[in-house]
């Protein structure tokens, strides 16, 4: 054989071992396509079954609020967000100054601080940091608040929000299942 067929013959066998080697790179990386895709299906079927039960106690958790079960000031709160004179960012910014969401945002507020006061016992570093909060803050200094953000696209779990019917001169409102959670 000579020279030169051996040298072509090398080049071309050369090339065909390279062209196996990214035959075998493509099928792993479609494999790894494949697994990606797997485990976004299960994590979108996870998130789903998670917003469901979310939907399920909110709405639990109103038709209790409106038989009077969670309270007088929470039944009031509801009326209210049932007939769209308030919105939950309304009450949670603080914009809402009505007794009954007052009412709501104390007893949140009592819920949270019982939570960070149990995390904290359990927690080392989240103990150190409230300790430094509290040695760098100064008497009269303002309380922390929520930022008064724009609302939210009308959407209570994460999904497109619906299409409006048709545009509306009054100024734009969320749909009374926004934030009823």
């Amino acid at each position: 054989m000579s020279d030169a067929r051996w040298a072509e013959e090398s080049t071309v066998f050369e090339a065909e071992a390279a062209l196996r080697r990214q035959e075998d790179d493509i099928h792993d990386l479609l494999a790894k396509v494949g697994e990606a895709n797997d485990l976004m299906a299960r994590a979108r079927a996870e998130l789903d079954a998670e917003a469901e039960d979310s939907r399920a106690d909110r709405e639990q958790e109103e038709k209790e609020a409106r038989t009077g079960a969670l309270g007088p000031d929470r039944r009031e709160l509801q009326r209210r967000l049932d007939r769209e004179e308030t919105s939950w960012a309304d009450v949670l910014t603080g914009r809402d100054e009505h007794s009954s969401a007052q009412a709501y945002r104390e007893q949140v507020g009592r819920w949270l601080r019982s939570i960070v006061e149990q995390e904290s016992e359990n927690d080392p570093e989240l103990r150190e940091g409230l300790e430094h909060m509290a040695r760098h803050s100064r008497p009269g200094d303002p309380e922390t608040r929520i930022p008064d953000w724009p609302t939210p696209e009308p959407s209570s779990d994460g999904r497109r929000a619906p299409e409006q019917e048709a545009p509306r001169h009054d100024p734009p409102r969320p749909p009374a299942s926004f934030g009823t959670w």
